[in-house]
């Protein structure tokens, strides 16, 4: 295993860390995760990422408890509740992980989600009354631009130590307006999703070019995937998730080889996404899924009570654009006369719906193919 520091801090973290966000919950994981932290942690992972909307607080419960004996060898990340970021919110909502994880500090406490309605300000004097108090060592961000990263390291100063976005082959936004300034303060990059929910690869180009390295060095697609993105710079690390053995192995595994100059180049040129501009119209709503607006009605109701809401979200977007493109599947449906399958994004794309209207074209990754092919 390859460690790097925590931001600007002493504190050594291993490149691969351990996501908890798992798809499914069920009460027989209690011992599948406990197993999956030993095993890390004999692999030599000393990161767990976790928040207390993973399964309702239960995930928090069980990591607390598998922890338990190793405490002080492990750096514990979690977050606050979505958004929920007023002062009072995010100092209930950090006590109420250190009760559930069982413990009386947690070294990165992070804010899982901006939320527009709150300045800045308000968010950053909890954080700083969680520092004093010892309840939190360092802060992080999650899902955020650079404007509002700006305004919390103005405040937090050394304190903010790192961000938490998405990043792997297709999504690669945080190469375009967070790298440079991550790098110059040093602060630390956690990528989250860095193998793209198992879907690892976009087009069977992106494929050919993994085959050929895997035989090349003798490894999986991900332990590639996973080296080619904690190479990117020293303090960079990846928090894959996974409750399969075979498939944490494979994730230490990543680290103990180097990619050449010439195979980094080629994996960076070559498997990259290009965001295309596809208008809405052309974009079909999968209404089979739950939890999902199905009308710009539905959005402005804000009917599963999401926070940010697609409102706020839109007067963001009004101002620094979105944070991400959104992902869509290529179909056909002539009857419709739709082009496209919404597959990830239901709430940026309502919420740009509601900022800039259906006639202006929305900034979208496209998978080459279907996901049962990859």
């Amino acid at each position: 295993m390859k460690y790097t520091n925590l931001g600007p801090t002493k504190i050594k973290i291993s490149k691969i860390g351990m996501g908890s966000l798992f798809k499914k919950y069920k009460i027989d994981f209690n011992k599948k995760i406990k197993h999956i932290i030993d095993k890390s942690y004999n692999l030599g992972v000393n990161f767990i990422d976790t928040a207390p909307i993973y399964a309702l607080g239960n995930i928090e419960r069980i990591i607390g408890s598998g922890i338990k004996n190793k405490r002080h060898k492990i750096i514990l990340a979690t977050k606050n509740l979505p958004s929920r970021n007023k002062y009072n919110e995010i100092i209930s909502s950090a006590e109420e992980s250190l009760r559930r994880l069982k413990t009386d500090y947690i070294d990165l406490y992070q804010i899982h989600w901006p939320n527009h309605k709150i300045e800045v300000e308000e968010s950053a004097k909890a954080l700083n009354l969680l520092l004093q108090q010892g309840k939190i060592r360092y802060v992080g961000l999650c899902n955020t631009n650079l404007d509002n990263l700006k305004k919390y390291k103005k405040i937090l100063n050394n304190k903010l130590v790192a961000i938490q976005n998405e990043y792997n082959l297709i999504e690669r936004t945080y190469e375009d307006n967070l790298k440079k300034f991550i790098n110059n303060v040093n602060m630390t990059m956690i990528a989250y999703s860095p193998l793209s929910g198992g879907k690892l690869f976009n087009g069977n180009d992106e494929k050919n070019i993994l085959n050929f390295l895997g035989k090349k060095y003798n490894k999986t697609k991900s332990e590639i995937i996973l080296n080619w993105i904690t190479s990117q710079s020293k303090n960079i690390i990846a928090i894959p998730s996974t409750l399969k053995i075979k498939n944490l192995i494979d994730n230490a595994n990543s680290q103990n080889f180097y990619l050449n100059k010439l195979d980094l180049s080629l994996i960076k040129k070559k498997c990259k996404t290009q965001i295309e501009y596809i208008k809405p119209e052309k974009i079909l709503i999968n209404k089979s899924e739950s939890n999902t607006f199905r009308s710009i009605n539905h959005a402005k109701k804000n009917i599963y009570n999401l926070n940010p809401s697609p409102e706020e979200l839109a007067k963001d977007i009004r101002t620094n654009n979105l944070l991400k493109p959104i992902k869509l599947k290529e179909i056909k449906n002539d009857r419709l006369n739709k082009k496209y399958l919404l597959v990830d994004g239901n709430l940026r794309y309502w919420s740009w719906i509601i900022a800039k209207g259906r006639n202006k074209k929305i900034p979208s990754l496209i998978w080459k193919i279907h996901e049962k092919n990859l």
